[in-house]
């Protein structure tokens, strides 16, 4: 059953507050497997696909509208009344290493791994140390959830061939095994908020 989102479901997501109005429309669209298509494909089936642990893999150019589009997905999870975090990968790898907590009970990484959806935004653009320190703390959470058929939407500016080399070829095969891959093309995204920044110097 879905209800409406208020803005205690947007900050208990901890969905940050520019992706709060994020909604369909702006999303890149055009042609029969444009990004808002794709998006709109795995909303309708989001139950089914969410039982069985898949999510998807958000990739495309710097400011393509990757974050919005996993933001849109994230808020029809939580208008179902799925429990969702909402993070980029920098700031885990970081809460982690320092042992944040989440809240009085549980840390971070506990959330991260027990969370029915986690979003992990921006993948690949965390600090990679000579050990791979950061790539391990990732790929062990991912690595989780996927073992226990918990979907996760991951978004980054790496193709998947990227992402298939250099020290990431483990967490790709995780990936493909799980996650539906919807490539952004930033082009209408961007004229979108060219044009929504231009209004409001009209108004």
């Amino acid at each position: 059953m879905r209800r409406p989102l208020i803005e205690r479901d947007l900050r208990a997501m901890c969905l940050p507050q520019r992706f709060w109005r994020a909604s369909l429309s702006l999303i890149p669209s055009g042609g029969e497997e444009s990004p808002q298509v794709n998006i709109k494909k795995y909303i309708k089936q989001i139950e089914e696909l969410a039982s069985e642990g898949i999510g998807l893999l958000v990739w495309g150019n710097v400011r393509g509208g990757k974050s919005s589009a996993a933001a849109v997905v994230a808020k029809e999870a939580r208008r179902r009344g799925v429990s969702v975090y909402f993070i980029e990968a920098e700031n885990l790898v970081s809460a982690v290493h320092d042992r944040e907590l989440f809240d009085s009970d549980v840390s971070v990484k506990e959330r991260a791994k027990a969370v029915s959806l986690l979003v992990l935004d921006d993948y690949g653009k965390e600090f990679r140390d000579q050990k791979g320190f950061a790539e391990k703390i990732l790929e062990s959470i991912v690595r989780y959830r996927v073992s226990n058929l918990k979907p996760t939407i991951i978004t980054t500016n790496l193709t998947p061939e990227q992402l298939s080399n250099g020290g990431r070829a483990s967490m790709m095969a995780l990936m493909s095994e799980t996650m539906i891959p919807v490539k952004m093309s930033g082009g209408s995204f961007l004229q979108e908020k060219v044009a929504e920044l231009q209004e409001k110097l009209k108004e």
